[in-house]
């Protein structure tokens, strides 16, 4: 499918510009938000119904987590079933032995975003008359999840022809639902006075601490470790800046009665 780089940003500005116009003011505030209004946005812009259901991953699923894992369950865990107009998103419901979720409200958030940009990520593909690296079986499915739930996160290879579709396109949602979460344009300022504190270059910045900035959007802190030390950053923000000035410039803000 070669998705590139350029590619994932235009779609995601192209996304703003429709939430922007079709949905009610303040729905894409920039402050962290329950799945149920998240979810929302998705269905005002595709048409289609979200259904979240949990499953125990570890018990529920006839897979090889637990050999994959060393006997524990596959925490980081999600995956969608489309139907059309109607998506069932499921995620890891196992609890702890103090029967507390799994799955704290941050990773919730973020793994449901995931898999509703997995959803309008193939609309758009059906749309471009272009092959989407569907998988067909649940087991298949499961295994890429347990692929990138233990395997390093990486997208510094994105458009390399090497980098396989199939992890391609999980990586693209994943980026998206960071993105939906934590604003690009604040990620760039957080991330100039993170380079700025600590220094951008220097033993400081591999060791400085990003929990505050995860904790303050409810994001998984292991992509503000990305995007805060990814020497494409630069790039990806100037290209998102370039096409949403072309794209936006067109919108015109609504008046607050």
């Amino acid at each position: 499918m070669a998705l590139s780089l350029r590619d994932l940003v235009s779609f995601f500005v192209e996304f703003e510009k429709a939430v922007t116009q079709s949905a009610a003011p303040g729905v894409m505030e920039k402050v962290p938000r329950e799945p149920s209004e998240l979810l929302d946005v998705f269905h005002l812009y595709s048409g289609c119904t979200f259904i979240v259901r949990e499953m125990d991953f570890y018990a529920d699923f006839d897979v090889p987590f637990a050999r994959a894992s060393g006997g524990q369950p596959p925490e980081l865990c999600s995956l969608v079933l489309n139907f059309g107009k109607r998506a069932e998103i499921y995620i890891n419901g196992a609890q702890r032995p103090d029967r507390s979720p799994i799955l704290n409200r941050c990773h919730r958030r973020f793994f449901l975003m995931k898999e509703a940009f997995h959803v309008v990520l193939r609309d758009e593909f059906v749309k471009q008359k272009r092959d989407h690296p569907d998988t067909n079986r649940p087991e298949t499915l499961a295994t890429l999840v347990q692929q990138l739930t233990y395997l390093p996160f990486s997208i510094v290879d994105f458009d390399s022809p090497a980098y396989p579709d199939s992890e391609k396109v999980e990586h693209a949602a994943e980026l998206l639902a960071l993105f939906m979460l934590y604003p690009l344009d604040v990620v760039a300022a957080d991330r100039a006075n993170f380079n700025n504190a600590n220094g951008a270059a220097g033993p400081a910045i591999i060791f400085a601490d990003t929990r505050a900035f995860a904790q303050e959007y409810l994001v998984p802190q292991r992509y503000v470790d990305l995007l805060f030390r990814w020497e494409r950053f630069d790039e990806l923000y100037a290209i998102y800046r370039d096409l949403r000035l072309g794209v936006f410039s067109a919108v015109v803000e609504p008046s607050i009665a």
